[in-house]
């Protein structure tokens, strides 16, 4: 101790901590939502809530109303900056109340979010509710867990991420908190904006009015043969997602499925009695427009896009006469590659998400897995997907019966009554067609 005496005049600076309460005060103007904590318990002890990052900056061109910035509130509400929007997590990814939160003006396309018909809102809902697909101008990104974000890591973080501005570029959504006594890793998602260049929106609204165009007011026509004759063999969509978004907004559909829908109904043409006298529609077209939107859409991919990779793998091949081109061992890989971007390959059963989401990525994992599986044996190549590789578990009944009764429900009057129900005789055989493909790996393997 040197005994010295203080010689300072003045006492310490203040903490300032008043932007912090402004900012909140704003935001609850700006947003007009009440706080509350919807989070349900997890089923695990070590499980806890990690903090997400409050807003998202949207692309000028979908900006309505205010725009509210961290930096300095009250300046930002009277100045707007011209570039950006802010919204909160809820408003993106799981909207309960559409009364309370300001609409942005789709993309070109965009998954099927909101039913604006009264009868319908209140399932439609239901369905957003912690859904990662129906997320509303965002996509969900699986963090794989041998990428260079190390998943345990991201469940430590007690603040959000942030860039080197004032703005938050994405977000981390965790949907398990995994379980360290059974070694189950946390599950991510990031959460990025649907911003997208001017060409890639052009050509993807191009090849949906090519594609509408095409069916020459036969659109309702089409979807009825797709259900009667395709999806029986093929359980690849949600049905009464799909008519739910078809009755609502067709458009909202992605314009790759809609084109392979029209396009593999084309092969059953005559079998619609209102299509029987009219001249067949060439099927190739529709094709030719759905890869076109496919290839600018696998740059956010959803469901819906797994669900475009899976169908486009039917088209009927041209009369060579020739063995099954090399071509659909790349499009079996890349609807492989589309499911493990998705995060299918990880058993969704204790994630956060709504049970109709849960059983069809479920679904779609295993109709991935069969085409890998058969097209590698007609190739001759080694799968793509190892049994080690995955833990989806395996299906039952009820994950095939999901959104397969539509009674009642939007859409239902466009298909035949046969139709409308579930069939269990059809999902019975698709579940054989598993147990076959799972004989056939194990060959391959040895």
């Amino acid at each position: 101790m040197r005994r010295l005496n203080c010689t300072f005049t003045s006492p310490p600076r203040p903490r300032h901590r008043s932007n912090r309460s402004q900012l909140e005060h704003v935001e609850l103007a700006s947003t007009d939502l009440p706080i509350r904590n919807e989070e349900p318990e997890s089923p695990y002890p070590f499980d806890h809530i990690s903090p997400q990052a409050s807003r998202f900056p949207v692309p000028s061109r979908h900006a309505k109303g205010s725009v509210v910035s961290s930096s300095s509130p009250q300046s930002e509400r009277s100045h707007p900056p011209s570039g950006r929007q802010y919204l909160s997590l809820k408003q993106l990814t799981s909207v309960t109340d559409t009364a309370t939160v300001p609409q942005l003006s789709p993309p070109v396309q965009q998954i099927p979010v909101e039913n604006n018909s009264r009868e319908s809102s209140g399932r439609n809902n239901g369905r957003e509710h912690h859904s990662l697909e129906l997320g509303r101008n965002n996509t969900a990104h699986f963090i794989g867990l041998s990428g260079e974000q190390d998943a345990d890591l991201l469940s430590s973080i007690r603040y959000n991420v942030l860039n080197e501005t004032n703005f938050i570029d994405f977000n981390i959504r965790r949907v398990c908190a995994g379980n360290p006594t059974t070694g189950h890793p946390p599950i991510h998602f990031s959460i990025l904006n649907d911003a997208f260049p001017e060409r890639d929106q052009r050509f993807k609204q191009n090849a949906s009015d090519a594609i509408e165009a095409h069916t020459r007011g036969n659109a309702d026509a089409l979807l009825r043969l797709y259900f009667r004759f395709v999806h029986p063999v093929l359980p690849i969509l949600s049905k009464a997602g799909t008519l739910m978004a078809y009755a609502t907004n067709k458009l909202s559909i992605p314009a790759s499925l809609r084109g392979v829908i029209y396009g593999l109904a084309c092969a059953f043409w005559t079998q619609d009695p209102s299509l029987r006298d009219t001249p067949q529609i060439s099927q190739a077209d529709f094709f030719e427009h759905a890869h076109a939107a496919l290839n600018r859409e696998l740059d956010s991919p959803k469901l819906s896009t797994l669900q475009t990779c899976l169908l486009i793998l039917h088209e009927q091949p041209d009369m060579s006469g020739t063995t099954e081109s090399p071509r659909i061992w790349a499009l079996a890989c890349q609807a492989t590659a589309c499911a493990q971007s998705l995060g299918l390959h990880q058993d969704p059963s204790s994630w956060k998400l709504p049970v109709w989401e849960k059983r069809l990525r479920k679904k779609l994992w295993w109709i991935t897995y069969i085409h890998d599986i058969w097209t590698s044996i007609c190739h001759g190549n080694t799968p793509h997907i190892q049994e080690d590789s995955f833990d989806t578990g395996e299906l039952i009944m009820a994950d095939l019966e999901s959104d397969e009764c539509v009674i009642g429900r939007p859409g239902c009057d466009l298909l035949d009554d046969a139709d409308k129900n579930f069939q269990p005789q059809n999902a019975a055989r698709f579940m054989e067609t598993i147990k076959l493909t799972s004989i056939l790996s194990g060959v391959l393997d040895n």
